[in-house]
């Protein structure tokens, strides 16, 4: 129900009709849906750690080449450029 304000009264209430549907379904198609849903549930659960596993050995890579990277760089200072450094 709703309750409304009026001119008239203080409340008053309102109500409006729903409409339902039903339909039959057997208890083969029922198996069904629940057999297809808890093989998927069981697939996400197998491929789930595959996926995280492969993100997470990509990141170590990524912080390997970023560690790499910062013991071989060389830091120029461009405020005094010499004839090495002209050009960077």
């Amino acid at each position: 129900k709703k309750l409304e304000v009026g001119e008239n009264s203080f409340l008053r209430t309102t109500s409006r009709k729903l409409e339902t549907s039903t339909t039959r379904v057997s208890i083969f198609q029922k198996l069904t849906e629940s057999l297809v849903a808890s093989l998927l549930g069981l697939l996400l659960i197998i491929v789930a750690p595959c996926l995280i596993w492969y993100n997470e050995e990509q990141h170590v890579k990524e912080l390997a080449r970023i560690r790499f990277c910062k013991n071989k760089a060389i830091v120029i200072d461009c405020d005094s450029p010499t004839a090495d450094t002209e050009g960077c």
